[in-house]
């Protein structure tokens, strides 16, 4: 029982450390794109920090009876989009879209973590919503993939010191409707964390447990 406490607490020691990494240079961008029959609406925004954010943009239409609203939303590690339409005879239809582009470097295991969450609502129309992310390191891709559903994700990897590493993240939502009504709300919070190399007391107790598990206690050289 002792050594499997013991190895608890070496476990705890070695991951609860993990440090958030820094990128070198931060991209973040929105979109948002709103059309009711012949009318059009659009807006596009960026920041790359420590310029203000969020970034935010909106475009919106309404005659009263109909409607077609889009807003892309980024702020630090979080990235959000809404599209709403009511189509009563005309065709609306609304895109947004939430990216982000960082850079980074630093020797060791690395871990990505993502929550990507997705609603719709749809009465007569279409909505949709995708997360394309990429990760590389260097001239290697790790990650290059659409997700389509809610979910999350922890991947870990190493980087070389040598070696730059590049995230991409690009959210975007739909909406279409003639006839009735579409909506989809959809946000990805993620992070990357460094986890640092077990430290000289994890090693101790890892010993220590290794110890007790064998049994065998050295009492110095017998009396003669």
């Amino acid at each position: 029982m002792r050594a499997l406490i013991l190895l608890l607490l070496c476990l705890a020691a070695t991951t609860a450390g993990a440090l958030p990494i820094r990128f070198d240079s931060v991209q973040y961008s929105t979109t948002a794109l709103a059309g009711l029959g012949a009318a059009l609406d659009q807006a596009a925004d960026g920041s790359s920090p420590p310029d203000a954010l969020p970034v935010q943009s909106n475009a919106a239409l309404d005659t009263g009876d109909e409607h077609a609203y889009a807003d892309g939303i980024a702020d630090e590690l979080f990235l959000a989009t809404v599209v709403d339409v009511l189509g009563a005879g005309s065709e609306a239809g609304a895109v947004a879209t939430a990216d982000f582009l960082g850079s980074f470097s630093g020797r060791g295991r690395h871990r990505l973590s993502f929550d990507f969450e997705s609603f719709a609502d749809v009465a007569g129309g279409v909505a949709d919503a995708q997360l394309a992310l990429t990760l590389t390191a260097g001239l290697d891709t790790l990650i290059d993939q659409i997700f389509d559903r809610t979910m999350s994700l922890d991947y870990e990897f190493d980087l070389a010191s040598a070696i730059d590493g590049v995230l991409s993240l690009s959210l975007v939502s739909t909406a279409d409707s003639t006839d009735g009504a579409a909506f989809a709300l959809s946000s990805v919070a993620f992070e990357l964390n460094a986890i640092p190399e077990p430290s000289s007391l994890a090693l101790t107790v890892l010993a220590l447990t290794a110890l007790l598990t064998s049994g065998r206690v050295w009492r110095g050289p017998l009396n003669s």
